[in-house]
């Protein structure tokens, strides 16, 4: 339809095409526009490219990365990030860790924490959890507590309760945000699975305070200054 009125496939146009068509699961239409595109810039590939690992199709994602590559176009930040997602969703850890040290030699970027955070995600969903640590200490950026919250949680689920449990002192070492209530539930489900309910107990009440001090006391402070 696009073609029968006329429009000129370049720029935002077939890059929105590409997008909306992806995000409403019509693969085949979003292909159809990406190979009309003649002159076809990072924008257009990575949306692509994104389209095809939304859906699963991650394998075919990264070729297309490849074939973007002999095209000699450059990627930039997010482009990265979806290849690294496609190797996460593949369980493509080998070939992940390889784009992910290529890139930099390649074409000399600077990874991005997105970029720290689909690694460590990719090695500790591999269960590679001393590895995922090992990426975390190395990172030139300090680490926020989401990213220390997916290793534990893949620790927990590949059965490293020692090792999950050791981490989550660590992040209560740094202080755990009163606003961060996804800490306080996971530290609570860690203490659980190796059986210190005490620990369990005294974090999910932390958890709790914190979440009423948050939630009430600016009403408070409020009204007390009207009175």
């Amino acid at each position: 339809m696009v073609k029968e009125k006329g429009i000129d496939l370049k720029g935002n146009v077939c890059t929105r095409l590409i997008d909306m068509y992806s995000k409403c699961g019509c693969l085949e239409s979003a292909r159809k526009v990406f190979d009309d595109v003649m002159d076809r810039d990072v924008f257009v590939w990575t949306v692509m490219i994104s389209g095809l690992a939304c859906h699963g199709m991650c394998k075919e994602a990264i070729e297309m990365f490849v074939e973007m590559e002999m095209c000699n176009v450059k990627p930039d930040d997010r482009t990265v990030a979806v290849v690294l997602s496609a190797c996460r969703n593949a369980g493509l850890v080998r070939e992940g860790y390889m784009f992910f040290s290529d890139v930099q030699k390649r074409y000399g970027m600077k990874p991005t924490s997105q970029h720290f955070g689909c690694m460590v995600d990719l090695l500790a969903r591999g269960g590679f959890l001393k590895e995922a640590e090992d990426f975390i200490n190395a990172m030139p950026m300090k680490p926020d507590a989401v990213l220390w919250r997916t290793l534990i949680w893949a620790c927990k689920v590949h059965a490293g309760t020692k090792r999950a449990e050791l981490l989550m002192k660590r992040l209560e070492l740094q202080g755990m945000s009163e606003h961060d209530s996804g800490s306080y539930i996971l530290a609570s489900n860690v203490y659980a699975s190796v059986g210190k309910w005490y620990d369990k107990a005294e974090v999910r009440c932390n958890g709790i305070y914190m979440f009423f001090i948050e939630k009430y006391l600016p009403s408070c402070m409020s009204l007390r200054s009207v009175i």
